[in-house]
């Protein structure tokens, strides 16, 4: 087993003989051919649901040749699987001796980069994330940036197979069909948004107000789970943390830099896979709107 580090998370091939979670690494970063070695939902489900009616795996693989057939370059960056969403099947022995054919991963998260030579020179690319769970398919096409750490795709358009609106398994491919063929222009549009944020000056005083709401918005959340908050009181506080501690140095601090002090705060390390991409389209929209730049 080949073992290094992605952005700080242990990346495990398809070699493995074990997935080694512990308290030091809750969360794991795994390849498509190892996630391939683990059980499927078919066997542990009689059927599967409109919502998710591929495995995982084989969703993953039609992505990368969706993206492929439009003549892109699709580069995997990497599977995460935390270990309070996966459980050992048929095994007795030894935790740490479980072969990856014993787990059953019932959430992950992903992310695909699409390689455009346009953008081969740029800060920023596009990306595809995706989350596949019990409850469904989630997708997100959008804005990357290349040296960034987080999971932020930017300006994203997010669909999912469960939810208020959700569509189809068969017209979500469709759609990323359509988001491929338009994938120039989405980019250009995101790229020119995140460059008038990056000019965009953000006093204290203007993130001490975007603070202000964002904490009324989580209090409401917080008494009511209908009224959705763009963050929840934990990564609102991770939130200003990040600010402070990165405008500390800092002469200048502009609106972009507020979105990646919320984006750091959004880092799957410290969040829950179901709701990461919908929680960093809400802020980044938050934030856009904030600067009128919709």
């Amino acid at each position: 087993m080949t073992q290094t580090k992605i952005n700080g998370v242990p990346l495990i091939d398809g070699t493995a003989t074990t997935l080694p979670f512990s308290d030091e690494a809750p969360v794991l970063a795994i390849t498509n051919d190892l996630l391939q070695r683990t059980f499927c939902w078919a066997d542990v489900e009689d059927s599967l649901p409109p919502s998710r009616p591929v495995e995982h795996f084989q969703f993953i693989s039609s992505l990368m040749d969706n993206i492929s057939n439009h003549g892109y370059e699709p580069k995997l960056e990497n599977i995460y699987i935390k270990n309070a969403h996966v459980k050992k099947r048929m095994w007795k022995n030894k935790e740490v001796e479980c072969p990856p054919e014993n787990y059953f991963i019932e959430r992950l998260v992903g992310k695909i980069n699409i390689i455009r030579n346009e953008e081969a020179n740029k800060e920023f690319g596009s990306s595809l994330a995706f989350s596949f769970s019990e409850r469904g398919i989630e997708l997100a096409w959008g804005l990357n940036v290349w040296n960034c750490t987080n999971f932020n795709i930017f300006g994203a358009r997010r669909v999912a197979t469960y939810g208020n609106n959700k569509m189809t398994y068969h017209n979500m491919l469709e759609l990323v069909e359509k988001w491929a063929i338009e994938s120039p222009d989405i980019f250009d549009k995101n790229e020119r948004i995140a460059i008038k944020l990056k000019e965009a000056p953000c006093s204290n005083g203007d993130a001490n107000i975007m603070f202000g709401d964002l904490l009324q918005s989580a209090v409401r959340q917080n008494l009511n789970s209908k009224n959705k908050a763009p963050l929840n009181i934990t990564q609102l506080s991770a939130t200003v943390r990040n600010f402070q501690k990165n405008s500390g140095n800092a002469t200048e601090f502009t609106g972009w830099d507020f979105v990646n002090a919320g984006t750091q705060a959004l880092h799957i390390y410290r969040n829950d896979f179901m709701s990461v991409l919908e929680s960093t389209e809400a802020f980044n929209s938050f934030v856009v709107d904030r600067y009128g730049l919709n």
